[in-house]
C-alpha cells in the first residue's frame, strides 16, 4: 500500500483532477482504502470513479463496475489493454532516460526494480531489459523492498556491491531514486563522476537533492485533469473524443548525470 501524500506525482495528480472536477460542477472524492468495509464505494454514492495505477482483477474496478458506474484508470488495468484509461507511454520514457544515460557515458546501467503489480512497473521493467538486449547490456536489477528512500539506499548498496559495478543507475520513483544518491554518498562514489543517478518520476525533492536529480517528468497534472473530463463525458452520457490518452513525458537533464 502507498499513501498518495507520500509521493509529489500524486498531490499534483490530485490537485488538478480536483480544480477540473469543480469547474464541472463535481466533487472529486478521495479514498486509498484498500479494504471493502472502508472504501468510499460503499458509503457514499458515486457518479463514477477513477482508480489510479490499477492492478490485475483490481476490487475497486470491480466495484465501481458492479455499482453500473463509469471507470476511467490511470495506468492500464493489467491484461485489459482497452477499457477507458489516460497513461503516459512509460516504455518510451524509460528508452529515452536510457538513451541519456549512454549518452552521458554509461556503460553499465542498473535498475532498481519494483513489483510487477502495475502497467508502470511492467512497462518500465519491460523497456529496461529490451534495451539491455538491443544495446547488448547485461541487465541488473535489484528489488525494492517497498517504494521508500530507506528502499532504495538498499537496492542501491546492493548494486554497488556486485562486480562489475554499475556506472548508472536508474530508478522508477523519485524516492527510490533520492535513496540511491544517499548510498552512493554513504560508499563514497561521486556523483556523477563516478555514477550517474536518474529518476523516473520528478519532484520538488529531486530538483533540490544535491546533486540534483536527473528526472521523467510525467506531467502529473495533465494526466489528472483530463481523467476527469474523461470520466465526466461518461458520466454525462457523451462519447469521449479520446477513450484512451497517452500524455508526453519530458526528460529533464540535471546535475546526476553532467559529467564535464
Amino acid at each position: 500500500p502507498v499513501a498518495m501524500t507520500d509521493f509529489a506525482y500524486f498531490m499534483q495528480l490530485v490537485g488538478a483532477a480536483t480544480g477540473a472536477a469543480v469547474r464541472r460542477g463535481y466533487a472529486l472524492v478521495l479514498s486509498s482504502e484498500t479494504d471493502a468495509r472502508d472504501s468510499v464505494l460503499g458509503q457514499v454514492p458515486v457518479d463514477g470513479g477513477i482508480v489510479i495505477d490499477p492492478i490485475r482483477r483490481d476490487p475497486d474496478v470491480k466495484r465501481l463496475r458492479a455499482l453500473g458506474a463509469p471507470v476511467v484508470t490511470i495506468g492500464r488495468v493489467p491484461g485489459e489493454p482497452d477499457g477507458n484509461w489516460v497513461d503516459n507511454d512509460h516504455s518510451k520514457g524509460m528508452r529515452s532516460v536510457l538513451d541519456h544515460l549512454a549518452k552521458r557515458g554509461a556503460g553499465r546501467i542498473a535498475l532498481v526494480g519494483i513489483p510487477l503489480t502495475t502497467t508502470y512497473a511492467d512497462d518500465t521493467t519491460g523497456a529496461y531489459t529490451r534495451w539491455c538486449e538491443a544495446t547488448g547490456s547485461r541487465p541488473q536489477i535489484e528489488h525494492a523492498r517497498d517504494f521508500t528512500e530507506a528502499a532504495g539506499f538498499e537496492a542501491a548498496m546492493a548494486l554497488l556491491r556486485s562486480r562489475p559495478r554499475p556506472d548508472a543507475i536508474c530508478a522508477p520513483l523519485d524516492r527510490l531514486a533520492l535513496g540511491v544518491l544517499l548510498a552512493a554518498e554513504t560508499a563514497g562514489i561521486a556523483v556523477p563522476a563516478e555514477l550517474l543517478v536518474a529518476g523516473i518520476t520528478n519532484s520538488e525533492a529531486s530538483r533540490r537533492s544535491r546533486p540534483s536529480l536527473t528526472a521523467l517528468d510525467l506531467h502529473p497534472e495533465s494526466v489528472g485533469a483530463n481523467a476527469v473530463n474523461l470520466l465526466l463525458d461518461l458520466v454525462e452520457g457523451r462519447d469521449p473524443p479520446e477513450p484512451r490518452m497517452v500524455v508526453p513525458t519530458r526528460l529533464i537533464s540535471r546535475s546526476s548525470t553532467r559529467r564535464r
